[in-house]
């Protein structure tokens, strides 16, 4: 599985993201946990302040992958990389983009992508292959006319790509 997925997966067990980004235990069509990959979708953002999204709260993620360090032992390639990732928190009220910003800062320190047993989250011990936050950074963006809050995280993630 891809750090991407195992992200993911992770994310969509927190009850705390669940109330920024959707309830994907919801039954269809309002099971939605809005954390998507390289682009958001047109539609997952709300289009007024205070208006929910599908699977309840107001919030979007968009994750994208910056950049991999791989390493190099003798016999080859090390399974252990490093990935910076960017990850941008959007919602249309400055202070809820901010918290659920702050909610995805303090869920990074608690997982693990290095071990195989459900990736090793939560973390059982301190500085268990951490994620290490490098940036944050306040911005809009505006789309179809609508002024869009934006929080960039730029965290660096341990993954173990042979689980």
């Amino acid at each position: 599985m891809i750090a991407e997925e195992k992200l993911r997966t992770l994310a969509m067990q927190s009850p705390t993201l669940q109330s920024f980004f959707g309830n994907p235990n919801l039954p269809p069509p309002d099971g939605k946990f809005r954390w998507e990959f390289m682009q958001v979708p047109q539609g997952l953002i709300p289009k007024q302040r205070g208006q929910q999204a599908l699977g309840g709260g107001t919030s979007t993620v968009r994750v994208q992958r910056i950049s991999t360090l791989s390493n190099y032992v003798q016999e080859g390639p090390n399974p252990l990389e490093r990935i910076r990732f960017q990850v941008d928190v959007y919602d249309l009220d400055p202070m809820v983009a901010f918290n659920a910003a702050t909610a995805v800062i303090n869920w990074f320190q608690t997982i693990n992508l290095v071990t195989g047993q459900q990736f090793g989250s939560p973390v059982t011990t301190p500085n268990q292959f951490p994620s290490i936050q490098s940036n944050l950074r306040p911005g809009v963006d505006v789309q179809a006319g609508t002024l869009i809050y934006v929080w960039s995280i730029d965290e660096w993630v341990y993954n173990n790509t042979q689980n």
